[in-house]
C-alpha cells in the first residue's frame, strides 16, 4: 500500500527497453508515502530484533536450571538481535546521507541490510524452534 518509490524510474537505467514496456508501477513522487514506508519497515524490523533479543531469551527456569543448549541459544538470540539493529542503523545512516549517497546506492545497501536483518531473524526463529541446539 505504501511503496518506496517509482520502480519504473529505477528500472529505466537498468532494464532493457523491451522490459521497461512491462513496468507496472507508475506512481507520482510522494515524500510522506516513502517516509511512512521506511518508518513502518523500521518499526517492523526493530520489533523482530527485540523479539529475538528480549522475548526469545526468556525462560520459566532459573539460570542455574537452564541447560547448556539454552545458554547457547540465548547468546545466539542476543547476537541476532544486535546484528539486526546494526543493519537498521546502516539503513538509517544511508537515509540521513551520512553514508555517501553514491556509495550507498551503488551497493544497494537498503536491500542488503534488510536481507541481513531478515536472515538473522529467520536463524533466531529456527533456533527458538529448537531445530538447532535442541535440548
Amino acid at each position: 500500500m505504501f511503496p518506496t518509490g517509482n520502480l519504473y524510474e529505477a528500472c529505466s537505467d537498468l532494464c532493457k527497453p523491451d522490459v521497461r514496456a512491462y513496468g507496472s508501477t507508475f506512481i507520482i513522487e510522494n515524500g510522506p508515502r516513502e517516509i511512512f514506508h521506511f518508518a513502518s519497515a523500521g518499526i517492523f524490523l526493530f520489533c523482530l530484533a527485540l523479539m529475538s533479543w528480549l522475548v526469545f531469551t526468556k525462560s520459566d527456569k532459573s539460570k542455574q536450571d537452564q541447560t547448556q543448549q539454552k545458554h547457547w541459544r540465548n547468546r545466539i538470540y542476543v547476537v541476532c538481535g544486535i546484528v539486526m539493529i546494526l543493519a537498521m542503523i546502516v539503513v538509517a545512516l544511508g537515509g540521513l546521507r551520512i553514508i555517501p549517497e553514491d556509495f550507498y546506492d551503488s551497493r544497494n545497501l537498503t536491500f542488503w541490510m534488510e536481507v541481513v536483518a531478515l536472515e538473522f531473524f529467520g536463524f533466531s526463529w529456527l533456533v527458538k524452534a529448537e531445530v538447532i541446539l535442541k535440548d
